[in-house]
């Protein structure tokens, strides 16, 4: 785990799942890297009941964001970057 957090949420009879955090370069055309899916599915299994095994072809879609953050350039590490 990388101590982000997991969310679940229903939506039109299916759950959304997310999220991740990863450092990127902004791209229009951008797409969702497979081992950031295979995160999240690897981190439902922590939370969710043995019974409900989640797999890979049961993700119908993956999407990004991205999301600018302020960093401060005088801080020494980047624990104090505003999100």
């Amino acid at each position: 785990s990388r101590g982000s957090f997991l969310f679940f949420l229903p939506w039109e009879g299916y759950t959304l799942v997310g999220t991740t955090d990863v450092k990127t370069q902004p791209d229009l055309h951008h797409e969702v890297p497979e081992d950031e899916i295979q995160y999240i599915i690897n981190e439902c299994e922590k939370y969710l009941s043995p019974s409900l095994q989640v797999r890979r072809r049961d993700v119908m879609s993956a999407w990004y964001g991205i999301r600018p953050l302020a960093v401060d350039p005088n801080a020494k590490d980047q624990s104090s970057v505003s999100r």
